[in-house]
């Protein structure tokens, strides 16, 4: 059975642009979507107990009641996620000082698509992106960031490398695409799809304004 892995950025973007049904259809293609439990508590639990984001989070919980979403157990994976953990937020610095670089929800997830054989890791933030794809890159998007420069533990990099290798990864935007094109929003109109893609950028995902025209271009 196929599975895509969702990290809390990404599960956050499709439910803020009501494309929770649309992108949820994908599943007749793709196979199980899922989440963790660290996932679930950044998300799901949070909403809940907020008034602004509270029928977000009833959105997806129905999800998780109905099956749709599954929730997958990190448990006996509790000790890799936290030396990757570790790992990720002591391979960069700027002044001396280890930079932050993930968070538990996006390593847990990280960790538990590769322990599954997951066909995606679905993630929206740059930054954790760019860890997976191509690390160095992170040093030189933090240096911009913080106006400084950034060094990199290359020993820790190279171990951390050998821990993250080989997850494919996607954002929510590669997802809605898809769920465009089998008609998933209904009739294809490009303005539809742009208003889409604008909405999930606006609500998170890592996705450039030139990367938005050659997806209408190309739909």
């Amino acid at each position: 059975m196929k599975k895509i892995f969702f990290d809390s950025s990404t599960i956050i973007s499709i439910a803020m642009t009501c494309a929770l049904g649309p992108v949820f259809k994908l599943q007749k293609d793709f196979g199980n979507f899922a989440i963790t439990p660290t996932v679930k508590s950044e998300t799901i639990d949070k909403a809940l107990r907020t008034l602004k984001f509270k029928y977000e989070g009833f959105r997806l919980m129905s999800l998780l009641h109905s099956g749709k979403l599954k929730l997958y157990p990190e448990k006996n994976l509790s000790s890799k996620i936290y030396q990757v953990e570790e790992l990720m937020n002591k391979t960069f610095f700027a002044k001396g000082k280890a930079l932050t670089i993930m968070h538990p929800g996006e390593v847990s997830a990280l960790i538990v698509a590769k322990e599954q054989n997951a066909d995606a890791y679905a993630v929206d933030e740059r930054t954790t992106r760019l860890l997976v794809e191509s690390p160095k890159k992170v040093a030189e998007l933090m240096s911009s960031k913080l106006h400084t420069s950034v060094n990199i533990d290359k020993n820790n990099l190279r171990d951390l490398k050998k821990q993250i290798k080989d997850v494919p990864i996607i954002r929510s935007t590669e997802l809605a695409l898809a769920a465009y094109k089998k008609g998933y929003f209904g009739k294809k109109n490009k303005e539809l799809l742009e208003g889409v893609l604008w909405a999930l950028k606006f609500n998170g995902c890592a996705i450039s304004k030139k990367e938005i025209k050659s997806y209408t271009k190309i739909s």
